[in-house]
């Protein structure tokens, strides 16, 4: 994790920029069965495109969202309990903005 990045109650805070950091990558333990992932931004920031990218542990593509709203989500993502997964984040587009900050929450969808 970056200096910026950190956990809150049930809540990933990060930062990126397609400038000088274009990448964040998290570590999940999935507890199994359906779970949805979302990723949001500033709704100010318009225009702004982040992706969301679901990765197994040896870092391999499992699902993604690229859509380019405000928020990007994988819905009912079926994950195996005890498996390490990766929630990753890209910086696609950030328009100059040094660091854009978003939210990544994980839970199960039942």
């Amino acid at each position: 994790l970056e200096e910026n990045d950190g956990v809150l109650v049930d809540v990933a805070d990060g930062t990126v920029s397609s400038s000088n950091d274009f990448v964040d990558r998290w570590s999940i333990t999935a507890c199994g069965g359906p779970h949805d992932i979302s990723l949001t931004w500033d709704a100010m920031m318009r225009g702004l495109d982040l992706d969301l990218f679901l990765l197994d542990s040896y870092e391999r593509v499992i699902d993604s969202s690229t859509m380019g709203a405000n928020e990007e989500r994988l819905t009912g993502v079926n994950l195996t309990a005890g498996e390490a997964l990766f929630v990753e984040v890209r910086a696609v587009d950030t328009s100059g903005v040094s660091s854009l900050d978003y939210d990544i929450t994980v839970s199960r969808a039942d």
